[in-house]
This record gives C-alpha cells, sequence and structure tokens, in this order.
C-alpha cells in the first residue's frame, strides 16, 4: 500500500513529467550536424525516442498505484487485450522491432500503448486518493503550455531558438517544440480550458490577472498555428462552457479567448503566417478520401473488425493492395490538380524499404497550363486522421470503443450528479472532437491521458461525496 510520502512524490514526478514533456528533444544539429553544409535531422530520433524514454521512466515508477481499481482501470487494462491479440494477428514486413515500437515515424506500436496505459492507471489512483493533487498537474500544463506559446510566438516574429538546434536552420511553420504544429495546437486547446477552470477558482486578484495574461498568451499561440481542429474543438467546449453554466461573466470570457484566437497574431510583427484559414476546406476534402479508403483497408485485415492488423496497418494496405489509380484519388486532392489534368501514364514502383516507400511515376498530357508534365509521389500516407478510425484498423473495434467510452462516460457521470460546475471536465469533449481530424501522437497523447485521467478520478471523487 503506498504512503502518503509516495503519493506526494509520484504527484511531483507527474507535473515534471507534463513539465518536460513538450521540450523533451535531442539537439540534433548541436551534437551531431554542426560543420557539415547540409544537414537532415532524425525525426525519431529528436522527437520521439526521448518522449518514448521519459514516458517509460514516468510510468515505470509509478508502480506502487498500478492497481486496475474501478472502472477506469478495468477499461485501460482491456484495452490491452485487442492491442496484444491485434499485434499478434500482424505481420510487418520490418520485423519484430516495427512489431512492437511501431513504424519509425511513429513508435507508437504496443510497447507505447502498453506504457501509456501504465501511466494511465498509475496517475488515476494516485488523483484518486488525493484528488486535490491534481491541482499541481494542472499548473505544469499551465507553464508547458506557456513556454510553448512563447516558442510559437518568437517562430512567428521570424526568431526560432528550436529548429535551429534541431536542423540548423528555422521551421518553415511555427511549431514550438512539439514537433508539428497541429500537436502544439492541441496543447494549447486543454492549457486554454484549463486557464478558464483556474480563473473561476481563484479568488486574488494579482493571481487572476497572471491567469488572464496566460490564457491570452495560449489563445494567441493557438491563434498563430491556425490549426482548425483544435480551434473548433476548443469553441465547441467554449460553447458547453458557456450552456452548462450561463453567466456574463462566462460569457465575456468566452468572447475574449475567441477574439486572441482570430485577431491576436495579426498584433505580432513579422513575417507573414501561414495561411491555412478557418473556412478553407482542401483538409477536410483530403481527410475525407483517407475516410473512404477505411472500409477497404478494414477488408484486407485478417479478424476484422474486432481484431486490427497494427500500428502502421493503414500505410502496409495502402503500400501493398490498393492500387496506383486509387491512390491517386487522395493526390488529385491532397495536391490540388488543376481541373483540367489528365493522367497518360502511370508508373508503381516496389517498395523501397520493408514493404514501406512505394513511389508512384505519373505522366501527365495536361496539368495546367502545361503538357508532358511529371509528377512523383510517395505513399507516405500512415494514418487515417481520426483517432477512433485509426485506433480501429491499428487494434480493432473494442479498441475505438474503449476510448471513445473514456471520454464519454465521466460527463454523463459528472452531469447525472450535478458536478459539471468544475469545468475540467470540458477537456473530455475538446479532445474527442480535435481527434476526429487528428490521430494520438507520442509528444502530446500522454498529457491527454493525464487529463483523462484527473477528470476520471475528478468524478468518481464527486460521486462519493453526492452520495
Amino acid at each position: 500500500m503506498p504512503t502518503s510520502k509516495d503519493l506526494l512524490r509520484y504527484a511531483n514526478l507527474l507535473a515534471l513529467f507534463v513539465l518536460l514533456l513538450p521540450v523533451f528533444i535531442y539537439p540534433a544539429y548541436l551534437l551531431e550536424g554542426l560543420g557539415q553544409p547540409i544537414f537532415i535531422p532524425d525525426g525519431e530520433k529528436v522527437h520521439l525516442v526521448p518522449r518514448l524514454l521519459l514516458l517509460a521512466l514516468t510510468a515505470l515508477m509509478g508502480w506502487r498505484f498500478w492497481r486496475a481499481k474501478g472502472l477506469f482501470g478495468g477499461l485501460l487494462l482491456g484495452y490491452m487485450a485487442p492491442v496484444i491479440l491485434s499485434t499478434l494477428n500482424t505481420s510487418d514486413p520490418g520485423g519484430w522491432a516495427f512489431l512492437l515500437f511501431g513504424p519509425k515515424a511513429r513508435m507508437d506500436g504496443p510497447v507505447y500503448q502498453a506504457l501509456l496505459v501504465l501511466l494511465g492507471l498509475a496517475a488515476y489512483n494516485a488523483l484518486r486518493l488525493q484528488v486535490a493533487l491534481m491541482e499541481r498537474l494542472l499548473w505544469a500544463l499551465v507553464v508547458a503550455g506557456s513556454v510553448q506559446a512563447v516558442l510559437v510566438s518568437l517562430q512567428r516574429l521570424g526568431f526560432d531558438p528550436i529548429g535551429h538546434i534541431i536542423g540548423g536552420s528555422p521551421y518553415e511553420e511555427p511549431m514550438g517544440s512539439m514537433g508539428h504544429i497541429g500537436v502544439a495546437a492541441g496543447l494549447f486547446m486543454v492549457v486554454v480550458l484549463v486557464l478558464l477552470r483556474m480563473l473561476e477558482r481563484e479568488g486574488a486578484i494579482p493571481l487572476r490577472a497572471v491567469l488572464f495574461l496566460l490564457l491570452m498568451l495560449n489563445s494567441v499561440g493557438l491563434g498563430v498555428t491556425q490549426n482548425r481542429a483544435a480551434v473548433y474543438a476548443l469553441l465547441l467546449s467554449l460553447l458547453l462552457f458557456l450552456a452548462t453554466a450561463p453567466s456574463w461573466r462566462r460569457a465575456l470570457l468566452g468572447a475574449v479567448v475567441a477574439t486572441a484566437i482570430f485577431f491576436g497574431p495579426n498584433l505580432l510583427l513579422g513575417p507573414p503566417p501561414y495561411e491555412r484559414g478557418y473556412t478553407n476546406m482542401d483538409t477536410l476534402k483530403s481527410r475525407l478520401v483517407m475516410w473512404q479508403f477505411v472500409p477497404e483497408v478494414m477488408s484486407h485485415i485478417r479478424g476484422a473488425p474486432l481484431l486490427g492488423g497494427g500500428s502502421d496497418a493503414f500505410l502496409l494496405i495502402l503500400t501493398e493492395h490498393f492500387s496506383a489509380e486509387r491512390l491517386l484519388e487522395f493526390y488529385r486532392v491532397e495536391y490540388k490538380w488543376p481541373a483540367n489534368a489528365v493522367v497518360q501514364q502511370i508508373e508503381s514502383l516496389p517498395p523501397l524499404e520493408k514493404g514501406r516507400e512505394r513511389i508512384l511515376k505519373v505522366r501527365f498530357s495536361q496539368y495546367g497550363e502545361q503538357r508532358d508534365f511529371q509528377a512523383t509521389y510517395l505513399v507516405g500516407l500512415d494514418k487515417a486522421h481520426n483517432m477512433f478510425l485509426d485506433r480501429m484498423i491499428a487494434y480493432g473495434l473494442f479498441a475505438s470503443l474503449i476510448w471513445g467510452f473514456l471520454l464519454i462516460y465521466p460527463v454523463y457521470l459528472l452531469w447525472k450528479r450535478k458536478g459539471l460546475q468544475d469545468s475540467l471536465w470540458l477537456v473530455l469533449p475538446a479532445i474527442g472532437t480535435y481527434y476526429m481530424a487528428w490521430f494520438p501522437v507520442v509528444q502530446l497523447e500522454p498529457i491527454f491521458t493525464l487529463l483523462i485521467a484527473a477528470v476520471w478520478a475528478s468524478a468518481e471523487a464527486n460521486r462519493g461525496r453526492l452520495s
């Protein structure tokens, strides 16, 4: 049985984990690239390996709290059953390393999934014993998000301290140290919701002023990314924030956040932002084509939909089984082929490495105003860009349903017990909406898992008080 000292120590470790995960990168250029005229960093070594090691350390050090108590613990352990069975159902041409750790570009295989489950179990059980320790976790998240907001603002202004230490040159997009602009946006999304909760609960005026400034900073950071999935997910949660407890104060806070997101980045001087536009439907059109591939992908997985095909099943099946013409349906939308594009010849080259990296060479008789135009496409589409579809493809239907239930049930529980006044639960619909057009990554999903565990622990504590 863990002692109160064990509990406090692990809560501090979880807070440290949240602080470090967004910035825990390998400075490849400083250690390997100095003096080289051309240096291309290894993304796996820079962003994934350090964070996977940090996750392993944090999850394993919580061994005293690995009890599968309650519904949450049962669901997490239950999730590992389809993960294990689907992994045994998989034949990866990359061998056992790809099978266990996942593809190099993601490293989200069964080893990562097991560590994620252990982290979630330990966090839930620790917070369930003393819910008040959750505040340490949330403060750490606010600091971590604010650091990233400063970084993306600097990158927007043309001063990039991260790109230079990783690759020797600035990033093309403002992404902080998260590795992708969409991942940074997902972090800002939940940090803004946590700050709204803190503003409602904090009474001291000086601290509330600081929290408001941090709220503006993270809202502007999200606006700089122009990531539609995260912004729309946050707007949905802001509507729920107002609907569940209508007040002028909540309405004003929501309006200020929305204003900071949409107009705040314009106050930053420097190079023009990467223009995505919130009404641009090009990305959605690409997503729709990806989602249309899913039924055909599932038809090639033995035991589907109950079983999945492993963490890289989507790419492997597209590479091996899809015709070049079928794949070009995606590239036509993704690369915005002109309406008059006419394909004259397609050459499909076999995969270069371990069942991956198939190349399509396309000759166009007409491509816009150009004639006899040639283009080359690398088949690298490895995710359906929808967490629930990606979980089903990788680990089967039950794996997808479990994560959906983890996001929905505590909201129902809090609503039933009239516990929605504590707005932390709003992170769950935000995460679920964000994941409708995105997929879990090592840089961010552990933080989401800790937030899910915190809401479950809070809901359980709320139920105990009211019963």
